[in-house]
């Protein structure tokens, strides 16, 4: 794994064998702290052809409902117009966290935006990896 980016609530790594980047989210989350992670989400995946994205969640506590509403309805769209074909959305044990990322599951299109939401990371990775 090559890190590409931390901070005190994202890290980012790439898998230079699968092109599967790595979004690991760390602790509380604010508005800023998430719409500048994604940012940096968005910058990595272009700059490295990493059009793929492990998003996990497992080390996020509290709720995030401002900027999952902002993730929606904005950043995921942008995403995908950028190249993104799958982000596998890895569940923080929080409950909190969880609902905020029910409650951006709920505003968008998964189908069509290639997102789904995970309990396990073999299950994300095995999804993120399969042949269409």
């Amino acid at each position: 794994m090559l890190e590409l980016y931390s901070d005190t609530s994202l890290d980012l790594f790439l898998d230079p064998d699968s092109r599967i980047l790595h979004a690991c989210w760390k602790g509380y989350q604010s508005m800023n702290t998430g719409t500048q992670g994604c940012a940096h989400i968005m910058d990595m995946m272009v700059a490295h052809g990493a059009y793929r994205i492990l998003n996990d969640n497992t080390d996020v506590r509290g709720l995030w409902m401002g900027a999952a509403e902002w993730a929606a309805r904005e950043w995921f769209p942008r995403l995908k117009e950028a190249g993104m074909e799958r982000f596998a959305w890895i569940y923080s044990p929080a409950k909190f966290s969880q609902i905020s990322a029910d409650t951006a599951m709920v505003l968008l299109d998964p189908d069509e935006l290639g997102v789904k939401v995970f309990h396990e990371r073999e299950t994300a990775l095995a999804w993120l990896n399969k042949q269409d």
